[in-house]
């Protein structure tokens, strides 16, 4: 960190954290000698993408470039569903994953104003969906049945049951 001893000098203690990353990231701004300099240059590409929109929306956060409250963002991700919606019924795909994009970027967000990483909630998710579907397949197995040989009503049943047990 090559402007910590102008940081602590300029500013001292008693900040609060983001106070401290919003004036971080405003003098790394003033002493940059590149006229191209973005506050998001500091994002590395090679993240995942998930933590690659928590870490953007932080990053432009910190300027004021952010919702005041979850209330707000919950309006944005449904405007984003609309839009998805509208963009299905088009039948472009270019449009589709636009759309998804944009609807998935909003859930993030949602996620970070909640103080909840969505890298851990999907794959929570990721683990809930994988055990509830293993329930299906041993239920299953117990009846000597195969998934080839179940309907999906039948495989939705036993969800329904695999709910209860696997929370």
């Amino acid at each position: 960190m090559y402007f910590q001893k102008d940081f602590i000098n300029q500013h001292g203690y008693g900040l609060s954290s983001q106070e401290v990353l919003h004036n971080w990231e405003r003098i790394k701004h003033e002493k940059s000698n590149n006229l191209q300099y973005s506050v998001l240059q500091g994002v590395p590409r090679a993240l995942p993408a998930l933590l690659k929109a928590f870490r953007v929306q932080e990053k432009v956060g910190r300027y004021g470039f952010d919702w005041k409250n979850p209330e707000d963002v919950i309006i944005k991700v449904k405007e984003e569903i609309a839009e998805f919606e509208e963009a299905l019924k088009s039948g472009e795909i270019k449009k589709q994953e636009h759309e998804l994009g944009d609807l998935l970027f909003s859930l993030v967000n949602l996620g970070r104003h909640l103080k909840m990483q969505p890298e851990e909630a999907l794959n929570s998710a990721i683990k809930r969906f994988i055990d509830r579907f293993q329930f299906i397949e041993n239920r299953l197995r117990d009846r000597g049945k195969t998934l080839a040989d179940s309907s999906l009503e039948e495989m939705d049943s036993l969800w329904t049951e695999a709910k209860k047990y696997l929370p």
